[in-house]
C-alpha cells in the first residue's frame, strides 16, 4: 500500500514537472539584466523549460556564456544576448525591434535591471537621483510600454513580471546607531509598485489579456549587496537567487483564469 502511494505520488509530481515544462516550451521571454544574479538565473531556468529567452544587459558576453549551463540536451531552449544599456532609449527601442523582426512575437518580459544607490537623500548630489530613477523607474516605463505594445500588436497575450522589492512596500526599522542603508533606492522601487498597478488598471480599460505580476524579494545574495551597509548584510538572513526564479516559474505556470498581481518573498529568520 505505501509503495502504492509513493509511486502515484512520484507519478504525479513528474506530469507536474512535465506540464511546467510544456507551458514554457516554445515561449519567446525577454528579460532584463540577465547578465548576473536574478536576471541570470531566470533565463537559464526559463531556457530549460523550452524558452527562447531574450536576455538585454550591457555586459553580451556574459549572457551568451549562460548557454553553459543548459546542460539538458532534451531542451529546445535556448539564451540570446543582446546588447542593451537601458539608460539609453534608443537602445531599448532597437532591443524591441531585434525581438519583433527575429520572432514576430513576445509572450513573456521580465523588468529586472536595476541599481542601487545607498548616499544620504540630504547629501546625494542631483546627477546620482538622476541616474538611480533613470534606471530604475524611467527605463522600466520605456520597457514596459515596448513589450506592452509588442504583445497587443502580435499574440494580443503575454506575462509581464517586475522585480521589484521588499523596500517597494515597507522599510525596515534599523537601530539609531546603525547608518542609514537604503537611501532613495526604496522611492524607486515604491514608484514601481504604483506603476505595475497603474499599468494593470490601464490593461483592464483596454481589454488586453495581459498579465502584470510584481515580484518583491526581500535580500538576495547577489553581487549588489555590495553596495549594502555590509554590517546589516551579515545580520540579515538572505534568499538564494533560485528562489526568486522558483517564484517567477510559479507565476508563468498559472492558468489564464488565475491572476497573481503581488508576491512578496521572504528568507526564514
Amino acid at each position: 500500500m505505501h509503495q502504492f502511494s509513493f509511486q502515484f505520488a512520484f507519478v504525479i509530481y513528474s506530469e507536474l514537472i512535465n506540464l511546467s515544462c510544456s507551458i514554457m516550451e516554445g515561449k519567446i521571454v525577454c528579460v532584463t539584466g540577465a547578465s548576473s544574479g536574478i536576471g541570470a538565473d531566470i533565463c537559464v531556468e526559463l531556457a530549460k523549460n523550452g524558452s527562447i529567452v531574450i536576455g538585454l544587459a550591457r555586459r553580451v558576453d556574459k549572457i551568451t556564456e549562460l548557454n553553459k549551463r543548459l546542460t539538458d540536451q532534451t531542451t529546445s531552449g535556448k539564451i540570446i544576448g543582446y546588447k542593451c544599456d537601458i539608460e539609453n532609449q534608443n537602445e531599448i527601442f532597437e532591443a524591441f525591434a531585434f525581438i519583433r523582426k527575429e520572432y514576430e512575437r513576445l509572450d513573456v518580459f521580465v523588468n529586472n535591471a536595476g541599481v542601487l544607490m545607498t548616499s544620504f537623500i540630504t547629501e546625494d548630489n542631483p546627477e546620482n537621483i538622476r541616474k538611480l530613477f533613470e534606471v530604475n523607474v524611467i527605463a522600466s516605463c520605456v520597457c514596459l510600454k515596448e513589450a506592452v505594445n509588442l504583445m497587443k500588436e502580435t499574440s494580443g497575450k503575454g506575462h509581464v513580471i517586475i522585480m521589484n522589492s521588499i523596500l517597494g512596500h515597507r522599510i525596515p526599522d534599523i537601530p539609531p546607531n546603525m547608518r542609514p542603508p537604503f537611501g532613495l533606492y526604496p522611492a524607486s522601487k515604491h514608484a514601481l509598485l504604483a506603476l505595475a498597478q497603474s499599468l494593470r488598471q490601464e490593461l483592464s480599460y483596454l481589454k488586453l489579456p495581459i498579465k502584470i505580476t510584481s515580484i518583491s524579494p526581500g535580500m538576495v545574495e547577489t553581487e549588489i549587496l555590495a553596495g549594502f551597509n555590509q554590517q546589516l548584510v551579515a545580520m540579515l538572513p538572505k534568499l538564494k537567487v533560485e528562489d526568486v526564479t522558483e517564484a517567477v516559474k510559479y507565476v508563468l505556470n498559472t492558468p489564464d483564469r488565475v491572476r497573481i498581481d503581488d508576491m512578496i518573498i521572504m528568507p526564514m529568520m
